[in-house]
C-alpha cells in the first residue's frame, strides 16, 4: 500500500516489487483502517508464482475505512500502522487466539547469537514470547513481536522488513529444519497436505 498499484483486470497477479525509484518516490501513507481476519479472504494457488505454488494468495477486502494518514514529519506513519496490523494477524495465526487487542506487556527478546545482547520490547504480542510455542521459529517470533511494538519507531521500516522476509524465505528451507523434532512437517508435501486439510477442505463444524 506504500505504492498502490491496481494491476490489470483479468491478468494473473504479479509479485509486488519496490518501484525502481523507490528511494526518491514518497511512500503513500494509505492504511486499510479495519484490518482483521474477517477482512482477509483466501484466493487460489498460482502455479507460476513461486511463493504461491503451495500457499494460496491472500486478499484484503472491505476498504470502506481506508484513508491516507498525514505524515507531516515524514516518518512513515501509515506504513508503520500497516506493519502493526498485519503482524497482529500473524500473532493470531500463530497463537490461535483471535483476541483483537491484547494487553501490551514488556517481553525479553533473547540475542540471536553470543555477539549480540538481548533487549526488552513493549509489544502487543506478549502471548507468543518465549517460552510459549517452543516449536515456533525464533526469528519469526521476534519479528512479529518487534512489528507489534507499541513504539512505532521500534518497528522495522518497509524496506528492512522486506529484506528480512526475503532472507528468511531463502534460508529457512526444509534442509534448515532437518534436525528439528518437527522436521517432517517442513517438507513441501507436508505443508501442502496441511493447507489442503485446514483451508481448502476445512471442516465446517463450529
Amino acid at each position: 500500500m506504500a505504492w498502490p498499484d491496481r494491476g490489470v483486470a483479468g491478468e494473473a497477479p504479479v509479485n509486488e516489487q519496490f518501484p525502481p525509484n523507490w528511494r526518491e518516490k514518497p511512500q503513500r501513507q494509505l492504511i486499510h483502517g479495519d484490518l482483521h481476519p474477517d477482512n482477509i479472504v483466501i484466493g487460489e494457488l498460482e502455479p507460476y508464482a513461486d511463493e504461491h505454488i503451495i500457499a494460496p494468495i491472500l486478499k484484503v477486502i472491505d476498504w470502506g475505512l481506508a484513508r491516507v494518514v498525514p505524515d507531516l514529519h515524514n516518518v512513515g506513519l501509515g506504513v508503520t500502522v500497516n506493519i502493526f496490523d498485519i503482524s497482529r494477524i500473524m500473532r493470531m495465526l500463530i497463537s490461535l487466539d483471535t483476541t483483537f487487542e491484547l494487553e501490551p506487556k514488556m517481553v525479553f527478546m533473547p540475542p540471536a547469537d553470543h555477539t549480540q545482547q538481548g533487549r526488552y520490547c513493549l509489544t502487543a504480542s506478549p502471548n507468543i514470547a518465549q517460552p510459549n510455542f517452543p516449536n515456533l521459529d525464533d526469528d519469526l517470533r521476534d519479528l512479529v513481536i518487534q512489528c507489534t511494538s507499541m513504539n512505532p519507531q521500534e518497528r522495522p521500516s518497509l524496506q528492512v522488513l522486506c529484506n528480512i522476509l526475503a532472507a528468511q524465505m531463502g534460508s529457512k528451507t526444509a534442509e534448515y529444519y532437518r534436525v528439528a523434532p518437527y522436521a517432517a512437517r517442513e517438507q513441501d508435501a507436508a505443508v501442502q497436505d496441511y493447507i489442503q486439510d485446514l483451508i481448502f477442505y476445512a471442516s465446517d463444524d463450529d
